[in-house]
């Protein structure tokens, strides 16, 4: 919570505990406090900006205000408040309002105001929306041939300290309503992370001194913005990070200067997606593959897992495509005199993914050479990469399963001819990738996230991400990559040097 929002609290709990003792006993300055409080949540409101887990606190204020008002009044005038004839309309006014509390504090527990990491590389963090239509290809979600396929990116970006400028928020309002409604909730549930202040300041400049800097593609399955930990913390350090919004898929996607383009979640198509992804034939060969101990049985099962997904094989070929195109934009912009004039190296590009958006990094990471490194976070995979080897230093980072020993993705890992890592956090589930790990509040509760501190997963997802990409990215060296780590003692790490590393 907020600094005015625990005044405001703990301003109305003092109100209601003296409501027990007789007003003529009462120190006389606490007579002053509801209107203290009033202009607490009015400074509130214009500093902070209001939320509806406080409603109550609101409603709470506003009442004990008006209710107090005569014998403030009365104190002003006289000296002394009025008489109380009967003491318990305040004593069940008090324990009243005293619930009002509870219920304000079960919902800040529900849907809290996180914070993000503070980012540890020297560098500030800027940011900037970029939008596109590839007029190369349909859009083969609707039944307009005139459609065409929409790309919405997110920049992160090494910059300048701003001066008097304030850091963007979390998500746009709209968008925040639009996530809230992927999960059919009502609209305003979400709407507090709008509220969450981030470290990247919009449109900043670029800071040239340390360019031209590599770059990280970031493909998302859930949230196109759910990564901005990790965006800011390797921003901080000197990369060019981009969040690609993959259209209707996404909740939705961000238009020129972030304007929120909402996701259809009825859309036909979205659906034969969703519904081959969730099918039981699918599920029942993925289980198989997660226990299966021999590495041609595994190689047996991927290609039956490939033969069942013929539209996701498809779309994740599309996901790979979005790619490629940002790259032919990028290398546009970087051109002398456009918008990153030159400060982009783009023959340092690393991938990367959370769910399908790692099953993409792993798919275009085997079939384009511009990728130089990439990582699939928590992402089954399926797809070219079954019949084509990475060539190309990657690494898949899991989250928890059935089987201690067990890893989704091995048989990439053991098939890769490249340097290739492989880990497992203890206590993560799928959810805890990316920003999701913060939330808590009901996630935690309904153990959608594991047990594992929310902080401590990012602080994990971070260090691995960042040693990765400064290894291959920016020739450094980091003991973190040589094997099982004290520092992380609940990640189970592997690691195989491949043959094109010792050629």
């Amino acid at each position: 919570m907020r600094f005015f929002e625990i005044s405001i609290l703990a301003a109305i709990f003092i109100t209601c505990l003296f409501l027990f003792v007789r007003r003529e006993k009462r120190p006389r300055i606490l007579h002053y406090l509801p209107s203290v409080t009033v202009i607490l949540m009015i400074v509130h409101f214009f500093i902070e900006g209001y939320r509806w887990q406080m409603f109550t606190a609101y409603s709470a204020t506003v009442i004990i205000f008006v209710l107090t008002l005569p014998h403030l009044i009365q104190v002003i005038r006289t000296g002394s408040p009025v008489a109380a004839r009967r003491r318990w309309p305040g004593i069940l006014g008090a324990v009243g309002v005293l619930l009002l509390l509870a219920y304000v504090g079960l919902m800040n527990f529900i849907f809290p105001m996180f914070s993000l990491p503070e980012p540890s590389g020297p560098y500030s963090v800027g940011t900037t929306y970029l939008y596109f239509v590839d007029t190369s290809r349909e859009d083969i979600f609707t039944d307009d041939p005139d459609d065409l396929r929409e790309i919405s990116i997110q920049v992160w970006y090494p910059a300048v300290q701003p001066d008097g400028k304030s850091p963007i928020k979390y998500m746009p309002h709209d968008a925040a309503v639009s996530f809230a409604e992927s999960f059919s909730l009502p609209g305003y549930m979400m709407t507090h992370l709008s509220r969450i202040p981030t470290h990247a300041y919009l449109d900043i400049n670029l800071d040239t001194e340390g360019g031209p800097y590599p770059v990280v593609l970031f493909s998302h399955s859930g949230l196109m913005t759910g990564c901005q930990a990790l965006a800011e913390e390797m921003s901080s350090h000197g990369y060019v990070f981009l969040a690609i919004g993959h259209q209707h898929w996404n909740p939705f996607t961000l238009g020129d200067d972030g304007v929120v383009i909402p996701g259809d979640r009825d859309n036909a198509y979205l659906k034969m997606i969703r519904d081959e992804l969730q099918s039981p034939d699918a599920e029942n060969i993925k289980s198989g593959i997660t226990c299966a101990t021999d590495h041609e049985t595994k190689r047996g099962l991927q290609q039956q897992l490939n033969d069942v997904y013929p539209i996701n094989i498809s779309d994740i070929r599309m996901w790979a495509e979005d790619m490629d195109f940002v790259i032919e934009i990028l290398d546009t912009l970087n051109q002398e005199n456009r918008y990153f004039n030159k400060w982009l190296d783009l023959d340092r590009i690393g991938v990367m993914g959370f769910s399908k958006g790692g099953c993409a990094a792993g798919q275009f990471c085997a079939t384009d050479n511009r990728c130089r490194a990439g990582i699939n976070i928590d992402g089954f995979m399926y797809g070219d990469i079954v019949t084509t080897p990475l060539e190309k230093p990657f690494m898949f980072m899991h989250s928890e399963t059935s089987i201690d020993t067990a890893f989704i993705n091995d048989f990439f890992f053991n098939e890769s001819h490249a340097d290739a890592y492989m880990m497992k956090i203890d206590g993560a589930r799928h959810p805890n990738f990316g920003d999701l790990s913060l939330f808590g509040g009901i996630l935690k509760l309904y153990e959608t996230l594991g047990p594992i501190d929310g902080e401590r997963c990012v602080d994990i997802q971070n260090e691995y991400v960042l040693a990765f990409f400064d290894k291959y990215l920016k020739d450094k060296t980091y003991i973190l990559l040589d094997g099982p780590s004290d520092k992380f003692p609940e990640v189970d790490f592997r690691y195989r040097r491949g043959a094109k590393s010792s050629e």
